[in-house]
């Protein structure tokens, strides 16, 4: 238990710093359930208690919400101080990423033994950041070729994360510069970078969760 209480008094102390950080959701794991085990996981700050076996739906139910219970905690912190609120869309995990196709990366992952969504998300967290900066100069110059080439190669990283809301985006600001329309290039270019943010986020949370995950090491235990 004492990692869940380490996470949770570092989240306490960024919030009365005046800097709230998004509240990790913890959900205990266990194959033995014990009287006064749930209790103890809420106690020590947990959000949850899953008893295996539960299916793979039981689990995505379980991660959205909390996800979405996290989102709104942090709204309601930077709400009651003087910060002002991020600027763009206010979406769910489940509206912004297609869950699905990360449980397809954690199957590839946990039969090859290594953290590969881990790494995917650092790979397309830099790589959006890059490909952001194309489309400004895209945007800037008027290249509508440009445009169209780098909305298209965000486009395809996107999906195949998952990041759904930000790969249809992208999908729309290809076909505007590929038919050579007059669009809003710049509010087009607000919109992705908005959904770039909200993807990464939502990817970091549940990257997060998934290492925040405990387990028990003997039978009636919990470890947290």
């Amino acid at each position: 238990y004492e990692a869940t209480r380490e996470i949770r008094r570092r989240e306490d102390l960024a919030r009365l710093a005046g800097t709230p950080m998004r509240r990790m959701p913890i959900v205990a794991l266990t194959a033995h359930a014990v009287i006064g085990d749930r209790q103890k996981c809420l106690d020590a700050g947990m959000d949850d208690y899953l008893v295996k076996p539960f299916s793979e739906a039981e689990l995505r139910n379980y991660i959205s919400r909390h996800l979405q219970q996290s989102q709104v905690l942090v709204e309601t912190t930077v709400s009651a101080g003087s910060a002002p609120a991020p600027v763009g869309k206010q979406e769910s995990a489940l509206e912004v990423l297609d869950l699905s196709v990360i449980s397809q990366i954690r199957l590839v992952g946990a039969r090859s033994g290594k953290p590969l969504f881990h790494r995917l998300l650092g790979v397309f967290t830099d790589d959006s950041q890059q490909r952001l900066s194309d489309l400004q100069r895209g945007v800037a110059e008027t290249d509508l070729q440009l445009i169209a080439e780098v909305a298209h190669a965000l486009k395809s990283s996107a999906a195949n994360i998952g990041a759904v809301a930000l790969s249809e985006e992208c999908r729309l600001m290809e076909a505007s510069a590929r038919e050579g329309r007059t669009a809003n290039y710049e509010s087009m270019l607000t919109e992705i970078g908005c959904q770039v943010r909200l993807a990464i986020e939502a990817l970091q949370d549940l990257d997060q969760a998934e290492y925040a995950v405990t387990s028990p090491v003997k039978e009636g235990q919990v470890n947290g």
